[in-house]
């Protein structure tokens, strides 16, 4: 069933492992499901790395004095013009933590970076400190009981619901757990494990969000006015920065904003304007003109459209490649181990692979073949057939969207969690607002606190 597929994705990794770990392991499981519910096949991307490299230590001169740190590297190193580097006009003071730090960087020995900040107490977590974050954990908590628990959660009857069933249960051991600890070091570096586990989760479902959103001109317009939304207190040269970005660089409001150049208001009222203004008559004035501007624009229209196909099929080619990479890994695995159960789960996972490969590649291959026929349709200008092929991949894509209910309450607790605007959400609050018919000067209004933080 679905509850077995959570469990058992991961295949030599227990839940009890260590919180430092088991955290990722969790958010890692979230993520397989949530690109199974999206029809990505592809791993998470987003995977946070747990241990710090070795340092490079010089023995006996790492957690000394300053005082000894100097006589010791003095000693094993002759280095003029640096005896009286922090004491020069006080030769009978002992030397002092400035005067390790100038010695090291005459010798160059990384390994003593932290001779004299180690024990600093600025950088020692508090218990103020864990509590705030303990707080804001324990609220994304109680989000996400609501949403995995009962019949009515946002999330129960989603394929991701397993696992993150057991995401919550892991958070909800560490918030138990770190409760009784003294120590704020120890129960921060617990806390810190159980958030980073988190905002890897958010960040790769946001990620696969707006890449939907992407995919039609009138939700990149709701996504431009998120993400404009969520920058509108920021200098002007950063919010012209998103008007850069590639993947609303084709925009009329985008060029229409960049050729003003209106650094009086904040974007986002800008965008919202110039989209009232303009949105009715763009649909108009493509109808109107000569037959050799028409013929133009079609041809324009199909090498887009080529180029979309163009980037199916590799993104196509791109998923079979991961697809293949995870099946021999997992034939590898079921040949290496060391019982029949861990075998047998091993080659029933390779098979389940298989199966929604081959689904998501009927899917991918069946819109790929519908945008072609849309490329032959506009050269041909049948309407009739490119408004069908319009209307099988609408199905194509609604039918994708439908399968991420309850994933905007997920993300926006997560990202109010973390401290940081959701843009993807203010997005979609805009792009609901606008399907009643609003305009978007009255859907900012209506989305002024859609995605803001705590």
């Amino acid at each position: 069933g679905t509850a077995d597929r959570g469990l058992k994705t991961k295949l030599f990794v227990s839940v009890s492992a260590p919180t430092k770990h088991a955290m990722q392991i969790v958010a890692t499981r979230c993520l397989f499901f949530a690109a199974l519910a999206f029809a990505a096949n592809g791993p998470a991307a987003a995977t946070r790395h747990l241990a710090r490299g070795p340092r490079t230590e010089v023995p006996g001169v790492v957690n000394a004095s300053p005082a000894d740190s100097v006589k010791q590297l003095r000693a094993k190193h002759e280095v003029p013009g640096v005896a009286n580097a922090s004491h020069a006009a006080s030769p009978a003071k002992k030397p002092t933590a400035e005067g390790v730090k100038q010695l090291r960087a005459k010798l160059e020995l990384p390994g003593i970076a932290n001779a004299s900040h180690a024990a600093s107490p600025a950088t020692k977590p508090t218990a103020e400190g864990v509590k705030q974050l303990r707080a804001k954990l324990e609220a994304v908590l109680t989000g996400l009981q609501g949403m995995v628990n009962g019949r009515n959660g946002s999330l129960a009857k989603a394929k991701v619901a397993p696992a993150m069933t057991v995401f919550v249960r892991e958070l909800e051991r560490v918030l138990r757990n770190t409760s009784s600890i003294k120590d704020p070091s120890v129960a921060m570096a617990k806390l810190k494990d159980a958030s980073a586990g988190l905002q890897t989760l958010v960040h790769e479902l946001t990620a696969r969000q707006e890449a939907l959103m992407l995919e039609d001109e009138a939700q990149q317009e709701s996504l431009l006015l998120g993400v404009l939304m969520s920058k509108q207190r920021e200098p002007m040269e950063r919010q012209r920065k998103v008007l850069q970005n590639p993947d609303f660089a084709n925009l009329p409001v985008v060029k229409a904003l960049l050729a003003a150049n209106n650094t009086t208001s904040a974007l986002y009222l800008q965008a919202a304007r110039f989209l009232d203004e303009h949105r009715g008559s763009q649909a108009a004035s493509a109808l109107e003109g000569r037959a050799a501007e028409q013929a133009a624009a079609g041809e324009k229209l199909a090498r887009s459209l080529e180029q979309r196909v163009k980037s199916m099929e590799r993104e196509l080619k791109t998923k079979e490649a991961s697809y293949k990479r995870r099946a021999q890994l997992l034939t590898q695995r079921a040949e290496s181990a060391s019982s029949r159960k861990e075998r047998h789960l091993a080659e029933t996972l390779r098979r389940r692979e298989e199966r929604n490969f081959k689904k998501l590649s009927v899917i991918r291959s069946r819109d790929i073949a519908s945008m072609r026929a849309a490329v032959e349709a506009v050269r041909r200008g049948d309407v009739k057939a490119l408004q069908s092929t319009r209307a099988a991949l609408v199905a194509s894509l609604q039918a994708l969207k439908s399968q991420n209910a309850g994933f905007l309450v997920l993300l926006s607790l997560g990202h109010r969690a973390m401290g940081r605007d959701c843009p993807y959400c203010a997005a979609q609050c805009i792009d609901k607002c606008r399907q009643v018919g609003n305009s978007y000067v009255k859907c900012l209004g209506d989305c002024a606190e859609a995605g803001k933080a705590f």
